[in-house]
């Protein structure tokens, strides 16, 4: 399906840059007017067709057409294009033929799961040019989001609005951005016009007026309206909604998209509402944590009447792929000599880490030599050092392993970390130059986002830090070569094995045992897999379903101890729903939806085969690109 999808592509002739900039909604009114609400409602009825068909040549393209998917840039044919199965009776659509923009809410399935979709698309010369999707998907730590079930239709998005009362587009504009504005760090005051009805569902659940989950909700909450929630001042932990776009303007149906940003720092464990009552904010508003959103806003007689979003987890303060940033800044540094890297050896480099953890546990990294200008991620994602787990780490747990590679002036560690009681694995890499913190890339599975995450299940190994006398090391390029190895038998898993494991090999993803596990829901419901060894896994070809493995880094080589620290990119397009294993038995495949590992893996190589592999693996938008790649 997916091959298909990708050739269909090619035949149209076009040219596809995934990456682009957003335009201004009104560039060419001349141009954009020349398609109509009909013609527009008619582009995205052209568009889904060839989405249920995988096939993107039924779609008229313009020559340069920029597609994202939750937030990824990527090629027309990839994502949704190859999993889509069937659309639901839910559609709303909305038009702004002035800046030839439209939009479309609806669901879709994809196997056994069914999500909300929402959609813009911008056409030029009845040609399309731009398509931005987000798709809610079932969530692990949410069951109740989304619930496509209950999305019914709703009148009020179709009610055209009468001539003499109609808000201009700036207007329409000037009222969505002010329910931000009463939104983020929300104290109780009010700025935006709302209708006493005005309802808000998001990803299918009604979150006002809603009495049902009120009373299962323990405090009461849901059950307010859209104004009363906001003089409550509940929401103060929504930090900053940013990188406002409003791309569809529907002024004939008093109608406004939004596509936006929430961050949440986590730094806030407690609210005092309006009335003075304090609440706990709780997880997942407790720890680092953001959405990509869609929000639809319905005025009518200049106030909100109804409001309707599309949400998605993403990484946190995950940059948007719309909203041009400027490059960072370049490290004001040059690259050392060999002599000047190692003049910090294992010992110091393990002092480096502690200092790190020291300073981060006190949320204050001043505390640290840094270079004029380093880089920090948490989750892959750029922040400013300070942010992300600086804000909300209580403290370190007991889980402590530390690997270390002097000839490359890099240190890394893995641990256990706790928010607000929370647990989480985690995995720090630090690049040292001159005795000063230029680099430092961090990995942070909460468990409260993903359940398979097991810390508390972490425990000393002796293996893995175990020293290979001199005449048994391998050299840097041995040990990179073994774990690319590795990486060359799990993509697209046939059952050959590219690399040489110890009978004893074990891995360890999250904190949870993957092999020789007998007491784990196994990955496909009777294939057994978990409870087989590292070769013998492979050697059934169970992980086919892997379609890529991309952006490979081997980060850290520590020779002495016989270790190579990878990170890495694993994409499941989704696609395959079925596998046929080499023994002849037929399984569900781990994946019905498209979906992207981020991983941070280690390997322990001991007599030239891989004995031990602990990774830690965060689970992020389909084709998600490396930031350090």
């Amino acid at each position: 399906m997916m091959l298909s999808a990708f050739a269909a592509v090619l035949v149209t002739g076009a040219t596809y840059a995934p990456i682009g900039l957003a335009q201004n909604p009104v560039s060419n009114p001349i141009a954009a007017a020349d398609c109509d609400r009909a013609c527009l409602t008619g582009l995205i009825d052209q568009y889904l067709a060839g989405l249920l068909a995988h096939d993107p040549k039924r779609v008229p393209w313009a020559v340069h057409v920029k597609f994202t998917e939750n937030n990824v840039p990527m090629r027309i044919g990839d994502g949704l294009w190859g999993t889509i199965d069937k659309l639901g009776d839910y559609k709303v659509y909305f038009a702004d033929p002035e800046a030839g923009q439209v939009g479309f809410y609806g669901i879709v399935s994809e196997g056994s799961k069914t999500s909300v979709y929402g959609m813009r698309m911008k056409v030029q010369d009845r040609k399309i040019s731009e398509v931005e999707t987000l798709l809610a998907r079932p969530r692990d730590n949410r069951p109740d989001f989304p619930n496509p079930a209950t999305l019914k239709d709703k009148p009020v998005f179709s009610e055209v609005e009468p001539v003499g009362q109609r808000a201009t587009r700036e207007q329409l504009i000037t009222i969505a951005d002010s329910y931000f504005a009463t939104l983020q760090q929300n104290n109780g005051t009010v700025y935006a016009p709302f209708d006493k009805d005005c309802n808000r569902v998001e990803d299918g659940v009604q979150t006002t007026n809603n009495k049902q989950r009120a009373a299962g909700s323990g405090n009461g909450f849901p059950a307010l309206g859209c104004e009363d929630q906001f003089k409550s001042g509940y929401f103060h932990f929504v930090t900053r909604i940013r990188d406002r776009r409003f791309p569809v303007v529907d002024v004939e149906h008093g109608l406004v998209l939004v596509a936006t940003f929430f961050d949440h720092t986590g730094g806030m464990r407690k609210v005092t509402l309006s009335n003075g009552t304090t609440r706990d904010i709780g997880a997942p508003f407790d720890e680092p944590y953001s959405f990509v959103i869609f929000e639809l806003f319905k005025v009518r007689n200049g106030k909100i009447r109804q409001v309707e979003a599309v949400l998605e987890d993403v990484p946190y303060s995950t940059q948007s792929a719309w909203v041009p940033k400027p490059p960072p800044e370049a490290p004001a540094m040059h690259e050392p000599n060999a002599a000047a890297v190692v003049e910090c050896d294992r010992p110091c480099l393990n002092g480096f880490v502690d200092q790190y953890m020291a300073a981060l546990l006190k949320h204050d990294p001043s505390r640290l030599p840094w270079t004029p200008h380093p880089k920090f991620t948490e989750n892959n994602v750029p922040l400013p050092v300070g942010e992300g787990l600086w804000n909300t780490i209580d403290r370190q747990g007991d889980y402590k392993l530390y690997f270390a590679d002097p000839e490359a002036g890099q240190a890394g560690f893995y641990g256990t970390v706790e928010e607000n009681g929370h647990g989480a694995v985690f995995s720090l890499r630090l690049k040292v130059i001159h005795h000063r913190i230029a680099e430092v890339e961090t990995v942070v599975v909460r468990k409260t986002a993903q359940q398979f995450a097991a810390p508390e299940a972490l425990r000393d190994k002796p293996i893995l830090s175990e020293i290979v006398p001199p005449a048994q090391r391998l050299t840097r390029e041995q040990l990179i070569s073994v774990a690319n190895g590795y990486f060359a038998t799990l993509q697209q898993n046939n059952g050959t094995l590219f690399t040489p494991f110890d009978d004893n090999c074990n891995r360890i993803e999250d904190g949870t045992a993957t092999t020789h596990n007998n007491l784990k829901r196994d990955y496909s419901e009777g294939s057994n897999i978990m409870s087989m060894g590292c070769a013998e896994q492979f050697k059934t070809g169970f992980f086919r379903y892997v379609t890529r493995i991309r952006d490979r880094r081997f980060m850290l080589a520590d020779e002495e101890r016989g270790l190579i620290w990878a990170g890495a990119l694993f994409d499941h397009s989704g696609v395959l729903r079925k596998e046929k294993l080499t023994d002849g038995r037929t399984v569900d495949a781990q994946f019905e939806v498209p979906w992207t590992w981020l991983i941070a893996e280690l390997f322990k190589v001991k007599g030239g085969r891989l004995v031990q592999v602990e990774a830690l693996v965060l689970k992020v938008p389909y084709n998600t690109l490396s930031v350090w790649q």
